[in-house]
């Protein structure tokens, strides 16, 4: 998923500078920039929780239910993550606790208090981004919209919201390689 919104995410650079060549704004095109730079949001809300989600697998396992399905004679047939250990849905924060993102081990990313906040600000615009904000046109329920601390730079939810994604991105990534490539098949299971 990252590397499909890094892909609309350079539509959308494209774009934006098609959107304003000439020193006039094409709204059409600028508006297409804009639909590129949702999309590529949506996808990269979804690879940050894949990412701390597989970290919590790493970490927690202890904490992970599975729902186990077997036929009349005993045999498992389907197995599935129930629970990680935290809300169900799309709580990029509660994942990013889960997975100790505000801990020692991701502190060369988050070197302070301020990035620690503005990173869970990113959570829960991504979080907005995954669970309506960038699939439809309006909220699904009548909940007040997430709105950007205003402490921080309006930038950040925007084309800087990719300076607090990658690095962290990128470390996770490089702490997933120590887990397995495939799944425990069903033989596996008792």
């Amino acid at each position: 998923m990252r590397i499909s919104a890094e892909a609309l995410w350079e539509r959308f650079e494209h774009a934006l500078i098609e959107s304003v060549k000439g020193g006039v704004v094409n709204d059409e095109v600028f508006d297409i920039a804009l639909g590129y730079m949702q999309s590529s949001k949506l996808l990269y809300g979804l690879a940050l929780e894949n990412a701390l989600k597989a970290e919590i697998v790493e970490i927690n396992p202890e904490d992970i239910e599975l729902k186990i399905q077997q036929d009349g004679a005993g045999k498992t047939t389907r197995a599935h993550i129930k629970s990680l250990g935290v809300s169900n849905g799309h709580d990029l924060i509660a994942f990013a606790e889960k997975a100790g993102i505000f801990g020692p081990k991701f502190s060369t990313i988050l070197i302070d208090e301020r990035s620690a906040f503005a990173f869970r600000e990113v959570c829960r615009h991504l979080m907005e981004m995954v669970v309506w904000q960038g699939r439809y046109p309006v909220p699904m329920s009548s909940k007040e919209p997430v709105i950007f601390d205003r402490s921080l730079p309006s930038s950040l939810q925007n084309h800087y919201i990719r300076d607090m994604l990658d690095p962290m991105l990128d470390a996770l990534q490089i702490l997933s390689r120590s887990i397995p490539l495939s799944l425990p098949t069903f033989e596996e299971f008792p």
